[in-house]
């Protein structure tokens, strides 16, 4: 079925600037549900248009509410790949623990009583992502992030809040 308006697949499902105006809104709408800023949401809305486009051109996407669905994963994808990224105030001056007397003294005793605590912290510290770090400890990634959690509490326990100047660098 062919439509010489646009790009159409086996479904019927035809690309043209209706469909292409209809995607850009249902990009532009959860890109405001999920709170993407602006300079986010104007990438998100491209990003969705292209990956929409390939997937109507293969045939693995038609209708509206496949669209709605097909962007609205997208958009989820790309808020969890969001709050991944690392991001600084302009005036963050970094932890700079070889300067410090105190700290190699806290990260030795931390090391003795918590080890893995320490080589998942020096290995985020060495910009490793925690799914790397998940395979070297051959644990999936969610218990890795609620085993980091568990540890960090106990060690706050023990160490107290001056810890947190420590695991601040980290995450």
């Amino acid at each position: 079925m062919k439509d010489t308006n646009g790009l159409s697949n086996e479904f019927g499902t035809v690309w043209n600037s209706d469909v292409e105006e209809n995607a850009r809104r249902i990009a532009q709408v959860w890109s405001k549900k999920l709170g993407f800023s602006q300079e986010d949401s104007e990438d998100f809305e491209q990003d969705a248009l292209v990956s929409l486009f390939q997937k109507v051109k293969a045939g693995k996407i038609y209708g509206r509410v496949g669209f709605w669905v097909a962007i609205r994963n997208m958009a989820l994808d790309r808020r969890s790949e969001l709050m991944r990224r690392v991001s600084y105030p302009l005036d963050w001056e970094p932890l700079e623990i070889h300067r410090d007397l105190e700290l190699p003294l806290l990260l030795e005793a931390i090391g003795e009583k918590f080890p893995d605590l320490r080589a998942v912290a020096e290995a985020r510290a060495n910009g490793f992502e925690w799914e790397l770090i998940a395979e070297a400890f051959d644990v999936p990634c969610g218990s890795l992030r609620v085993q980091w959690t568990r540890w960090t509490k106990k060690a706050r326990e023990e160490f107290g809040d001056t810890i947190d100047q420590l695991l601040a660098s980290v995450n």
